[in-house]
């Protein structure tokens, strides 16, 4: 009888290479995984009915909490683990941390989708550190080895009113945007400014940039870059301009071909005494 060996370090890497690598699309989906819920549920969001809208929130809703036990045991795994934690398994951790919480923005994403479909994005409105998400954002959507590449310029300390975990949600999802149609070298840099009544934040890529068709409709829903790398259903960038909007914001993207893009977007400043 044959005895199954265990699998070396560097097998196991190959096994977690990227927290963010989706592979090729092939004929077959296997069910269940990221690949499959993504298409089971942007083909929901294609029906229109109020139903339906329904149907994706109560499904959305039922994968929240199975998400949230994988990243507490994650956590609660390497509490454990402590000091014998090998380079391996922290590398392991971390990339299920991250896959999972991609698809705790999905679904987050899917349920905001259907409540602005259906007149429901109630926002949780409260003065908002913008520095502060700024940096927890990039502590939360970027993997450890790619920090070094992330730009933090702090212009302006301003305050502005918003909803903060979908904010952030913006921000994590326009810093894993413009990582995943960037080389693996490229900056990606976060930007904060006032502009008078509304504060600013912009995230610039140096990835292979937008035609003019292209920026004119990068926030419909479904739509993808036709150029660079595409993983993704194009849903997040539709949510972010869904969010925005009920923020009373704007969002738009300045973009040349080949000189990579600028995705922004502006809030209302909180009120004068909050400001600090």
């Amino acid at each position: 009888m044959t005895v199954p060996r265990e699998p070396d370090d560097d097998e196991i890497d190959k096994v977690v290479d990227d927290p963010f690598e989706v592979d090729e699309l092939t004929p077959v989906v296997a069910v269940g995984t990221r690949d499959d819920l993504a298409d089971k549920a942007r083909a929901a969001l294609g029906a229109v009915s109020e139903s339906a809208n329904e149907d994706v929130a109560a499904l959305a809703h039922d994968l929240k909490n199975p998400l949230t036990i994988i990243m507490l045991e994650a956590t609660q795994i390497e509490q454990r683990i402590g000091a014998h934690m090998t380079p391996v398994i922290a590398r392991g951790l971390e990339r299920i941390t991250q896959n999972a919480a991609y698809v705790d923005r999905l679904v987050s994403d899917l349920l905001d989708v259907a409540s602005a479909d259906a007149g429901k994005l109630d926002l949780r409105v409260e003065n908002l550190d913008l520095a502060r998400i700024l940096s927890e954002s990039v502590d939360r959507a970027v993997p450890t080895q790619d920090r070094g590449r992330v730009k933090l310029e702090i212009n302006d300390i301003v305050y502005a009113e918003g909803d903060e975990t979908r904010i952030e949600r913006v921000v994590t999802n326009l810093v894993s945007n413009a990582f995943k149609y960037s080389d693996e070298y490229g900056i990606v840099t976060l930007r904060l400014d006032r502009r008078g009544r509304m504060a600013c934040i912009s995230v610039v890529d140096q990835g292979p940039g937008l035609s003019a068709d292209e920026v004119g409709r990068v926030f419909e829903r479904y739509r993808r870059a036709t150029v660079g790398m595409t993983q993704g259903y194009g849903l997040g960038l539709y949510t972010c301009r869904r969010i925005i909007e009920a923020h009373k914001g704007k969002i738009g993207v300045d973009s040349i071909p080949g000189r990579g893009a600028r995705f922004y977007f502006e809030l209302p400043l909180a009120p004068r005494g909050s400001q600090q």
